[in-house]
């Protein structure tokens, strides 16, 4: 009797170490895949990421900026900040200057910078780097960056 109990608790035992064996094995390959669309990005798909994040890092040190979500695009930077609710005065000539100015002297290959407020752009340029980020080629992006740039070069 007492040679059954050891039998069964040694096969419970195994059974229950191939179980938690099994969800690691699954939980290494989903990080695995994750490291993979990283290693897809092309190098201008990268230089754009690491070069907008740059100007997203150097534009949210800015007093009264909340946020800030940027892309370079060709020779140009976009940049669209949201402010923090005490700031009522929104985006003035002083600071869209101060914002220019910041870019320029920080990437010597931008030669234009767009600067908006608006929410719907900001959420735009967010929707395209996390595409970016995925592993979707920047040269997929080029029809919908165009708008966006004309239409904020419009306003």
């Amino acid at each position: 009797m007492s040679k059954k109990k050891n039998i069964l608790c040694f096969i419970a035992l195994i059974i229950i170490t191939l179980l938690f064996s099994g969800c690691k094995y699954d939980k290494v390959e989903n990080k695995e895949n994750k490291d993979v669309s990283i290693e897809k990005q092309d190098k201008e798909t990268l230089e754009v990421l690491d070069r907008s994040e740059d100007i997203s890092d150097l534009v949210v040190d800015l007093i009264g900026i909340e946020n800030a979500t940027s892309i370079v695009f060709q020779d140009s930077a976009l940049i669209v900040v949201t402010f923090y609710e005490e700031n009522d005065t929104g985006l003035t000539k002083d600071l869209s200057e101060s914002i220019e100015r910041l870019v320029l002297e920080n990437d010597d290959n931008i030669n234009k910078v767009l600067i908006s407020e608006d929410e719907n752009v900001f959420d735009e340029i967010e929707e395209i780097i996390q595409g970016l980020m995925r592993g979707e080629d920047i040269k997929s992006y080029t029809s919908q960056l165009n708008k966006i740039f004309q239409k904020t070069n419009a306003k």
